[in-house]
């Protein structure tokens, strides 16, 4: 499998695990866009988990950011340290940027935040 693949060990996908991260990450807003919460484990590979509330939209709108952000961080997560669990949440109004937008916006968080 390609290397910029994303597979389901890229992923958070538990509840207790979204918790920990909330209680225990780091919180930075980014632009009034979205949040990302940071959380830094032990050791693997970094790993990523988005939060689209029904606030945002309906379902295409939610699965088009959720689309976008997958594709952000599969592109860049070579670049992202080791260790690190990202969740991010989107606000009202992500909805009308876009990609290339968004995109910069989500790396100079990561950057600001030595990540990168």
């Amino acid at each position: 499998m390609n290397d910029r693949s994303l597979r389901k060990k890229d992923k958070i996908l538990r509840r207790y695990e979204y918790k920990e991260i909330y209680s225990k990450g780091k919180k930075i807003s980014v632009e009034g866009l979205f949040i990302v919460y940071i959380f830094k484990r032990d050791n693997g590979p970094p790993r990523m988990g988005i939060t689209v509330t029904k606030k945002i939209g309906g379902a295409v709108v939610r699965n088009r950011i959720k689309r976008i952000f997958r594709e952000v961080f599969r592109l860049n997560k070579g670049s992202i340290i080791e260790g690190i669990d990202i969740v991010i949440i989107a606000r009202k109004g992500l909805e009308k940027v876009g990609y290339m937008a968004i995109e910069e916006s989500f790396l100079k968080a990561l950057e600001k935040e030595r990540l990168c």
